[in-house]
């Protein structure tokens, strides 16, 4: 690996090339969803919502249903905790590949996080894995069957980190938390996640992740992998003669990337205004340990919990200049605020709102039903309340702009989105009070 100081590239001359590999600059949409999740080396999919509203933001003509098919019906998708104790939309062709790399660190994770004794686990971990044989079950459905105690999630959990179970199709719609399991060898029977040696794939993601996300520091590589930098190192300095280390101009530390994207970095050209709407932990923003690239530092409290655990943004040619929410009080809406009320592209941003609205509320979260099963949908539509016909809105009904913040309550234990009145709204974020943290799979799912 070279080490190599370019003239006339900078940290800032670099992110036009680097949106383009993320797929967030204009005309750089992805093929399809598959290739998607290959591309960022997985989609985050702790909160429900974010894999649908990333892969909306990166593709064009983007249906919720397309990425539904690829994950229950084609099986070429799959969910799978990897990166820092994290769920995942991964492909299954990388599957063995980020589990053979994050395998040590999630189980060591997740026995601390959950408490789950041996014995305890020993014992009810094959009734679990007997009770799936052929079938699909939520967690609630297992506990009835077996008559198992409130401890039962935690070791449903433990399976989903040894890729025994799986996480399939969600108890209700797209936004709900909670799944239903099925035995990994009835889904993927020829699907070996053994096949490649930890030390190899250590190699293989440092690998990816630095032709993915470059350019990116040392802390960068073991910051978004979770793994020791003692594994890191070695796996860095092995990388191939198309990585390089580049000291470029203004930046702390020296930056690793491919030799190939320094020499498109001047190429790829400048921001033109691009908007664009992303979700509660997407990759761009939970990429890196250091988030100065995109955001100014003042701003962080408003962006990233303590956890560092990213909120949900408006992005403008690669920066951050904002944050939005989906609200459905009053009414379903989009509320964003930007943080310079005098924003050149205010107006772009209020229409990529309305599409982001029109998106979830029409398509997304109407149509997600189908996903329920029977009983859940009369359970729904016994409780649901009589409702008013109103007069459909119009694109650019889905959006209320917020013109006041208040410092976020940032905690370590968080479930979703806390919604308050819009006047003292942005209190995310990431905060909740009960939960696991949002880097940690739910025990109760």
């Amino acid at each position: 690996m070279r080490t190599i100081d370019p003239e006339g590239v900078t940290p800032a001359g670099v992110t036009p090339h680097l949106l383009v590999k993320q797929h967030l600059a204009p005309g750089s949409a992805g093929a399809d969803v598959v290739s998607l999740a290959g591309d960022l080396i997985g989609l985050h999919a702790t909160s429900s919502l974010s894999p649908y509203l990333s892969a909306f933001a990166r593709l064009t003509s983007f249906r919720p249903e397309d990425l539904d098919r690829e994950l229950y019906e084609r099986r070429s998708l799959l969910r799978l905790k990897c990166m820092r104790g994290t769920v995942f939309v991964v492909p299954r062709d990388l599957a063995p590949v980020l589990f053979a790399a994050t395998r040590a660190a999630t189980l060591s994770g997740d026995r601390r996080w959950l408490r789950v004794a041996r014995d305890h686990y020993e014992q009810w971990a094959p009734r679990v894995l007997d009770a799936l044989a052929g079938t699909a079950l939520g967690a609630a459905e297992l506990r009835r069957l077996l008559g198992a105690d409130d401890r039962l999630p935690a070791v449903v959990s433990m399976l989903c980190d040894e890729a025994l179970i799986l996480r399939d199709r969600p108890t209700g719609t797209r936004r709900s938390s909670a799944f239903r399991y099925r035995r990994w060898d009835d889904v993927y029977p020829d699907l070996d996640l053994s096949a490649v040696p930890e030390a190899t794939a250590i190699e293989l993601l440092v690998h990816r992740y630095v032709a993915a996300y470059g350019p990116v520091t040392l802390r960068d590589v073991a910051w978004w992998s979770a793994l020791p930098l003692g594994r890191v190192r070695p796996a860095v300095e092995g990388l191939v003669e198309a990585q390089v280390v580049v000291r470029l101009p203004g930046a702390a530390n020296d930056l690793l990337m491919s030799a190939d994207d320094l020499a498109r970095a001047d190429a790829a050209p400048a921001g033109a205004g691009s908007v664009v709407l992303l979700p509660v932990l997407d990759p761009y923003l939970m990429g890196y340990r250091d988030r100065d690239r995109f955001l100014d530092p003042s701003l962080r409290p408003l962006v990233y919990d303590r956890g560092g655990n990213a909120t949900a943004t408006v992005l403008v040619d690669g920066r951050v200049e904002g944050v939005w929410d989906l609200t459905e009080t009053p009414r379903a809406a989009v509320r964003v605020l930007l943080f310079d009320p005098a924003q050149p592209l205010r107006s772009a941003v209020l229409d990529r709102c309305a599409a982001v609205g029109e998106f979830w509320f029409r398509c997304a979260g109407a149509g997600a039903g189908a996903h329920c099963d029977g009983r859940a949908r009369r359970r729904a539509h016994r409780r649901a309340p009589p409702r008013r016909r109103r007069a459909p809105l119009t694109p650019r009904q889905w959006t209320v702009p917020v013109t006041r913040a208040s410092r976020p309550v940032s905690s370590s234990r968080s479930t979703g989105r806390r919604v308050t009145p819009a006047a003292t709204w942005w209190k995310p974020a990431l905060t909740c009070s009960t939960g696991t943290p949002m880097s940690r799979d739910q025990p109760s799912r």
